[in-house]
This record gives C-alpha cells, sequence and structure tokens, in this order.
C-alpha cells in the first residue's frame, strides 16, 4: 500500500510550554466570580425588597388603625348613636392611646 502524504507523521516542529486549555480555566474562575458577585447582588436586592414590604405593612396597619380611630371619633360624634356602638367606638379609642 503507498504511503500518501497525508499519511506520514510528521515531527514536533516546537514545544508547547502551555497547555491549550488554559483560557477555559480562566474563563471558569471569572465565571465563577461573576456569578458569586451576582447571588450577592440578588441577597442584598432579597434583604432590601423584604424591608420594602415590611414598611408598606406598617403604613398600611397604621392607615388602617387612623381610620379605626376617626371612624371611632365620628360614631361618639353622632348624636343619635346607639350606646353599643358608643361603647364599642370607645373601646377602640382606648385601645389605640394604650398602644
Amino acid at each position: 500500500m503507498p504511503v500518501t502524504p497525508a499519511a506520514k507523521k510528521l515531527p514536533a516542529s516546537h514545544v508547547v510550554s502551555e497547555s491549550k486549555h488554559k483560557g477555559a480555566a480562566g474563563f471558569r474562575a471569572s465565571t465563577m466570580s461573576s456569578l458569586t458577585a451576582v447571588g450577592a447582588y440578588f441577597e442584598q436586592k432579597a434583604v432590601v425588597e423584604k424591608e420594602r414590604v415590611e414598611e408598606k405593612k406598617r403604613v398600611r396597619e397604621a392607615t388602617e388603625r387612623r381610620e379605626k380611630v376617626d371612624m371611632a371619633k365620628a360614631i361618639l360624634e353622632t348624636a343619635d348613636a346607639d350606646d353599643d356602638m358608643k361603647a364599642v367606638a370607645k373601646q377602640v379609642l382606648l385601645q389605640f392611646l394604650q398602644s
């Protein structure tokens, strides 16, 4: 069988001092660094978001308390309000003042 030029193995012409896959290792390291930074960002964002939700809840609860107090005041100012209603309104005001 005749030897074709592609079948001949040529001797190495130079020595490679660095692995061909060294760039991939650098890519992995930079990717891990980036993903760690993204993870830290999302953790911080979650904390900020949780604080924002808690603040909204506090504001909503304060608004609801204020509305109850306003309603109780209106009931007490009404001349023809039922005695039971006035008692409940007084209890609401008392709870507000104690808190």
